[in-house]
């Protein structure tokens, strides 16, 4: 679960939209998140990811949030993934400051 977790709050952290936001638009609220819950762990199926994204944001988006946690790569694994890069020509950063003026 915290893998899963990492990657639900880095994209929420960079779209500054809730994860499954399409579940609150099929009529489930969202102040009742274990409805949503049941409903992921009926659908089994990762977040939607928005287009846009970096591919290495998405690829280590995907990795956090494959459904199955054995499938799941580990803390260590995704510590050495492309995404850390650091400085300001980090693609991360560059999304997160192009995304600042567009959302509220």
């Amino acid at each position: 679960g915290d893998i899963w977790s990492v990657g639900l709050s880095l994209l929420f952290l960079l779209t500054k939209t809730l994860p499954y936001a399409e579940l609150r638009q099929q009529g489930f609220s969202s102040t009742v998140p274990l409805a949503v819950f049941f409903r992921i762990a009926k659908e089994k199926r990762p977040p939607k990811l928005p287009t846009g994204l970096p591919a290495d944001v998405h690829d280590f988006l995907s990795k956090c949030t494959t459904f199955e946690p054995a499938q799941r790569q580990s803390a260590t694994e995704l510590l050495r993934h492309p995404l850390f890069a650091t400085g300001p020509n980090a693609s991360w950063l560059r999304y997160w400051n192009a995304n600042q003026a567009t959302k509220p």
